[in-house]
């Protein structure tokens, strides 16, 4: 059983590559219609995918920030601690520059006003974005700032913005 649904993935995996390739994005829905499976298990099979391959499906889901899905969102935040720059996010990710730009400000955004204790409800309608997503994010995203490295990441973003450091790493 497992063989046929590795098989399987892969097949809804390559169609929606091929139709990314050819400028089109298919809908959980329209898979559901070509495969003649339901949208709940072809959804399962791609995040599986995302998650044990490490690569970013295209979907409406992740590359037009339709919808629930924060893969992409996580990949790239991962990538620029690594410390890759914008250009080569874009491409490793199937992202416009743009909108790594975009996830990245959030990022750091979102560092910064955490950094100062600030409620998430607060972050949330200062960075306009909704409060599960800023939720999500805070306990993806920031939940991991807690290994000493990291610190000194923090301490140049806040140097990078000319931010005063009083609040930072007190415990420590």
């Amino acid at each position: 059983m497992d063989e046929y649904l590795e098989a399987f993935s892969k097949r809804i995996l390559r169609v929606c590559f091929e139709a990314y390739r050819q400028n089109r994005l298919l809908t959980l829905q329209e898979m559901q219609w070509i495969f003649l499976v339901s949208a709940t298990r072809i959804s399962e099979l791609i995040r599986s995918a995302e998650c044990s391959h490490n690569i970013i499906v295209p979907t409406p889901g992740t590359i037009l920030d339709a919808g629930r899905s924060i893969t992409h969102k996580d990949i790239i935040v991962k990538l620029h601690l690594e410390g890759h720059n914008v250009k080569d996010i874009a491409r490793i990710t199937y992202h416009c520059p743009r909108s790594v730009d975009n996830y990245i400000g959030t990022f750091e955004a979102m560092l910064i006003l955490y950094l100062y204790k600030m409620p998430v409800r607060l972050m949330s309608r200062i960075l306009g974005k909704g409060i599960t997503l800023m939720r999500y994010c805070q306990m993806l995203w920031i939940g991991n700032f807690t290994h000493p490295p990291k610190h000194h990441l923090c301490n140049s973003l806040l140097n990078k913005f000319s931010v005063n450091k009083l609040l930072v790493f007190k415990n420590q």
